[in-house]
This record gives structure tokens, sequence and C-alpha cells, in this order.
């Protein structure tokens, strides 16, 4: 006898914990990721892996174009709530991180890129200003290169830094 086939909406819907509307459903099975952010992963066949997230918004809407990605309005990565899951760029997905307060803060001294302090782009800055030194010499007495200095005094760089 062969074994019984379950429709794929069947086995989906039987790995989330369905609540009321407004609730998260959060996704029961395995899970991926980390720091936080576990997302459902749901095998739809042999070798064939989605997000839980991504397979509740198929299955509830349809495809999801190419260029979108399935973010989460109640900001849990396991939810599957298709009420919570909106289509959107990974841009949009930044700005909705970002206006949620969920970004950290990179700026200046906690961008764990930045070789200046505060102080120095302060310095670079009032030195260029008033001609005691070029940038050239900034680059040699700070040991990076020009363009690293270009950038902090034409305001591309440490640009929240009046």
């Amino acid at each position: 006898m062969a074994p019984k086939v379950i429709p794929i909406e069947e086995r989906f819907w039987s790995k989330v914990d369905v609540k009321n509307q407004g609730d998260c459903w959060n996704w029961t099975a395995g899970t991926r990721g980390s720091k936080g952010y576990e997302y459902g992963g749901f095998r739809i066949k042999r070798g064939v892996m989605e997000s839980s997230h991504r397979m509740a918004y198929i299955l509830t809407f349809g495809e999801i174009p190419d260029d979108m990605i399935v973010c989460h309005r109640c900001d849990n990565a396991k939810c599957c709530n298709p009420h919570h899951l909106f289509l959107g760029t990974h841009d949009d997905n930044a700005k909705d991180r970002v206006m949620k307060g969920r970004s950290p803060n990179r700026e200046g001294e906690n961008n764990t890129m930045s070789v200046f302090t505060r102080e120095d782009v302060i310095f670079i800055r009032e030195n260029i200003a008033n001609g005691e030194y070029s940038q050239k010499e900034l680059s040699t007495m700070f040991g990076v290169s020009k363009t690293a200095i270009s950038l902090v005094v034409h305001r591309r760089r440490w640009v929240h830094l009046k």
C-alpha cells in the first residue's frame, strides 16, 4: 500500500500554532538563524527548503515577485500569521527596522570600521578649515589615505557630526 500523501497546505499549517488574527502564529518545527532571528524552515520536497514565513505568504497570497521579500510587521521571525506579513524590498525592510528603533547605532566610533575618534574628526575639519594642514599632511599624521581624510572633510563620513 502506498503511503498517504498529505497536501502541502495541511502539512505546513500543522506546524504553525494558529491563534487569533491579531496574535503571532509561531512556527513550531525546526528553525535556522541566530541572534534572536530564528526563522522557521519548511521542506517543500526533498532538497527544497523555504522559510516558514515566506511559505505562509505564498499559501495565502500567491507567489512572491523576484525583487521582493516577505517582511514581518510584528518583528517575530517565527511568526507565520499572513496578516503580520507584507511584501517589500530589502531597502523597505531596513527602513522599517530603523523606524521601529531596532537598528543598532553604527555612527562614528560605534562603527567597528572607524579609524577616527570624534575628537580626530573635529581636529581634521577645523585644521582644514583654517588652513593649518593639508589633507596630505593629515593623512600622514593619522596614517590613513588622503581619501579617508577627504571623506571626513567633505562630510561623506561622520555625517552625523556637525
